[in-house]
């Protein structure tokens, strides 16, 4: 719960100012329930917002294929590395 706090000042503002909720959301039962996929899957079957759900699935698929070009290109640097014994003398760079 701390790591989403720290991503959204917004989020922590509100719980900073309504303690009641902060204090919600340490009960473990209570987290257990908002991380299970099947919770989280009855919750989007139930949606009524049909074009924010939407919406919501696009930006995810988007954010995965982000994640997986980022993966591949770390790979790609890695196997370039790997051919040089020591790349900080060997490795030439080419700028522009």
């Amino acid at each position: 719960m701390n790591q989403i706090l720290s991503l959204n000042p917004q989020l922590r503002g509100m719980f900073d100012m309504i303690p009641q909720l902060r204090e919600m959301m340490q009960n473990p039962d209570l987290l257990r329930q908002l991380t299970n996929p099947e919770t989280i899957q009855l919750g989007f079957s139930n949606f009524t917002l049909a074009p924010y759900k939407a919406q919501i699935i696009k930006n995810i698929e988007r954010r995965e294929a982000r994640i997986s070009c980022k993966d591949e290109i770390m790979k790609a640097i890695g196997k370039k590395l790997d051919k040089y014994k020591n790349p900080w003398l060997e490795l030439k760079i080419q700028y522009g």
